[in-house]
């Protein structure tokens, strides 16, 4: 993770940048699996050149009550493990990308206040979310209702 200092982080803003506060959430019945998904996801985030850290922290594991639909099949207890960050994404397709990519549970922007946003920027993120919605189409999983 690399330092941010407040002149590194003006210049990012200045250059399109977003600066967000993100939060994972990974749940499983076994500790061990829910902290080393947790930690490959986030580095995996990490090398994305779109992408810099400036402030993390992973929260200590926790065992919680497991939910109705799994309880109903013999699972009482799971662990969560928490990861929580602020993150700049350079721009707003980089934005799309990253929630479509890694889906984090939770996400504030904090800066900027409000942008410009070129239309091939947008396109390109309004195509990545038609692309994902395709695919679980393909897959059986979902699609787009159209009606007359």
């Amino acid at each position: 993770m690399e330092k941010i200092t407040k002149e590194d982080e003006k210049k990012l803003l200045d250059d399109g940048w977003i600066k967000m506060w993100i939060l994972f959430d990974v749940q499983s019945n076994d500790r061990g699996h829910a902290e080393k998904a947790l930690h490959d996801h986030v580095e995996k985030m990490k090398k994305e050149k779109w992408l810099k850290v400036s402030k993390e922290n992973y929260v200590e594991t926790e065992e919680v009550d497991a939910p109705p639909a799994l309880r109903a099949r013999g699972i009482q207890k799971m662990y969560s493990k928490l990861y929580e960050a602020v993150v700049f994404v350079k721009g707003v397709e980089a934005a799309m990308n990253f929630v479509v990519n890694y889906a984090p549970s939770a996400l504030e922007i904090i800066a900027p206040d409000e942008m410009k946003v070129k239309t091939s920027e947008l396109q390109n993120a309004l195509v990545t979310v038609a692309d994902i919605l395709h695919k679980f189409a393909q897959m059986g999983l979902g699609g787009v209702v159209i009606s007359r």
